[in-house]
């Protein structure tokens, strides 16, 4: 009875310790998930402007006045 006692303790420090390095994992996850959220959505800003500028010029190609002052 003894033994079982003791075996299953160590059991269930190995366990504690499993969780622990998981939840640290999770964590870390969750960073880097952030971290990868926010960089697509800086990249989704930068390909909207380039697609409105894109349409802007084709809208106003036939007008260089218009296009010299947006380009300065």
């Amino acid at each position: 009875m003894d033994n079982d006692l003791k075996r299953f303790n160590r059991t269930n420090a190995n366990l504690g310790y499993l969780v622990d390095d998981l939840r640290t994992k999770q964590e870390y996850m969750q960073e880097s998930i952030k971290t990868s959220r926010a960089v697509i959505r800086k990249n989704e800003i930068f390909i909207r402007k380039c697609k409105n500028d894109v349409y802007w010029v084709l809208q106003n190609q036939m007008d260089p006045e218009l296009l010299r002052r947006a380009a300065n």
